[in-house]
């Protein structure tokens, strides 16, 4: 037997009373879970590894005092085409990783330094990411193609992953005229040569796929 209106009327007026409640967590259900101003609108400009990436899953909004980035199923890189460094430089910034859910995927994160042809044909950049179970990696990029220059290796400098909300690192990479100098809250991670590494260019952050991070106190000593 159909309702009738007036055994309808409790219901829709319980709705009604809920609604302000249900929509705005209906609404963050569907949007990205950082808040904050599209940080490409401040001039940064971002490229995904994967030309066909779904940037509706991307959420990159400037947070005071850094951004947040919190990538879908595609990693990539995030940087401002005239933050570049040359010669001796350091280059810092402060990684705060934010807990995937339970069983998701928890993927590194860090900086890369010698960018060239970013959103170009042939982007050239090195690379140093940090991951929540303790370990780095420094890579290379040319191209489509990629290159280990130290694989995944544990560290006890870098802080893992625990019971607490979050997790901190601070990343930075100290560039002389005789060597590459990889750090993580002040202690040495690895140092290679400098004449190994194409390491003057465009400086900035990279975030691999699943990840949500907040970076801030991004600095380079010495830009050119």
């Amino acid at each position: 037997m159909p309702l009738s209106t007036q055994c309808l009327g409790p219901v829709l007026r319980r709705v009604r009373a809920l609604m302000p409640v249900m929509l705005p967590a209906l609404l963050a259900a569907q949007s990205p879970a950082a808040k904050g101003t599209d940080a490409r609108i401040l001039g940064w400009q971002l490229r995904f590894d994967r030309p066909d990436a779904d940037l509706s899953r991307l959420s990159f909004v400037a947070q005071t005092p850094g951004v947040r980035i919190t990538t879908g199923p595609s990693g990539g890189i995030f940087f401002r085409p005239e933050m570049t460094a040359v010669g001796d430089f350091t280059v810092t910034a402060t990684f705060e990783f934010l807990p995937a859910p339970p069983g998701a995927m928890q993927e590194g994160y860090g900086l890369l330094l010698g960018g060239t042809d970013l959103i170009g044909m042939g982007p050239e950049y090195v690379y140093v990411l940090l991951r929540n179970d303790g370990k780095y990696l420094i890579k290379a990029r040319s191209g489509p193609a990629t290159k280990d220059l130290i694989p995944w290796t544990a560290s006890p400098a870098i802080t893992r992953l625990g019971t607490g909300p979050g997790v901190t690192n601070v990343l930075a990479v100290r560039a002389s005229r005789a060597s590459v100098e990889f750090r993580v809250n002040g202690v040495t991670l690895a140092t290679r040569p400098r004449s190994d590494l194409a390491v003057n260019g465009v400086v900035g952050i990279r975030v691999n796929h699943f990840t949500d991070v907040r970076i801030s106190n991004f600095t380079v000593a010495g830009i050119k």
